[in-house]
């Protein structure tokens, strides 16, 4: 992967990358903060802040087709091949070597609402419950 930036007064900035990987999905988090989604089933983290650019692997995840950030660390993978997963970021490193910066949130999907008017905008509302362990 190369990742290039450039103005008229400025060369390129180029990142590469040891492993190449195609990004399949993505999300802004902020103004300077991307995730990334790649074919490596890698979730990563783009922080792009003035003329320094950082790429941190953050954990493994089903091959994504979607990603969205939600709010508070909190993000959603959608997957045509596996089921979808509900993440949370950590701002520090776990034990986990496969997944050092997220932890995976275990919800069930009970219940998905459809529109009840014909309106351009499509949207489903989620009803979420926590699994319960066992």
């Amino acid at each position: 992967m190369c990742i290039r930036d450039s103005t008229e007064d400025e060369p390129h900035i180029t990142l590469r990358l040891s492993v190449p990987a195609v990004t399949l999905a993505f999300d802004l988090i902020d103004e300077h903060r991307i995730l990334l989604g790649n074919s490596l089933n890698q979730l990563c983290l783009l922080v792009i802040q003035d003329k320094h650019i950082a790429y941190e692997y953050l954990g493994t995840i089903s091959r994504p087709s979607d990603i969205t950030y939600i709010d508070n660390g909190v993000v959603y993978i959608s997957s045509v091949i596996d089921n979808p997963l509900f993440l949370r970021l950590k701002s520090a490193k776990t034990t986990d070597p496969a997944n050092p910066f997220i932890e995976v949130i275990s919800l069930s999907l009970i219940h998905i609402s459809e529109p009840t008017r014909p309106l351009y905008i499509s949207y489903a509302v989620f009803c979420l419950k926590k699994k319960k362990k066992k």
